[in-house]
């Protein structure tokens, strides 16, 4: 294929990667039978989960070093999303993983070696986009970093976004502040 990036290591890094999935859609990935099909189907994911790592680790990249202002672009979401051709929702989850994984090393780490899976992720970027429990949330790093590697999205969701009502104690005043506040009857 012949990578067109100018570091020659990460060029020739890609290049394998693109010969490895090569090799592997000449192969096909049909297991023997229900057993190896539990494990290719984890295999696979673990590799996607990598992969996953990775597109976020370009965001952060992009956004660190400010590689999105030459060519005139608002952010590294911007840019990502519009290179990548992605939808903005897709770009603001990478966007939204970076600034969670920042200030979370060992969530990071699992991710990046693929025992954390992209929706645990973004489950936990939702959840530190709150302001209110972030420092919480992030203070539960290791614990989060495990119980998304060992437990089911579904749990593990539903636990954190009970845990971020539970955390939040002030989330349903403000609303409802908010909304009174904002009230504007007419006759």
């Amino acid at each position: 294929m012949g990578s067109q990036v100018q570091d020659r290591g990460l060029a020739a890094a890609l290049d394998q990667l693109n010969a490895g999935l090569d090799v592997l859609a000449a192969v096909g990935v049909v297991p023997v039978d229900a057993r190896d099909a539990v494990t290719v189907i984890g295999e696979v994911e673990a590799v996607g989960r990598r992969f996953d790592a990775v597109r976020v680790e370009v965001v952060a990249e992009v956004e660190q070093r400010g590689l999105h202002r030459p060519d005139g672009h608002g952010s590294a979401k911007a840019m990502v999303g519009l290179v990548a051709k992605v939808s903005r929702t897709e770009a603001g989850r990478r966007a939204q993983a970076v600034r969670a994984l920042r200030q979370m090393p060992a969530v990071r780490a699992a991710f990046a070696r693929g025992e954390v899976g992209r929706c645990q992720v973004d489950a936990i970027g939702r959840a530190f986009a709150n302001e209110r429990v972030r420092t919480r949330l992030v203070a539960r790093d290791g614990h989060l970093a495990a119980e998304a590697a060992i437990r089911g999205f579904a749990f593990f969701d539903a636990d954190l976004r009970a845990w971020v009502r539970q955390s939040d104690e002030d989330g349903t005043r403000d609303r409802n502040q908010r909304n009174h506040d904002t009230r504007a009857a007419q006759m």
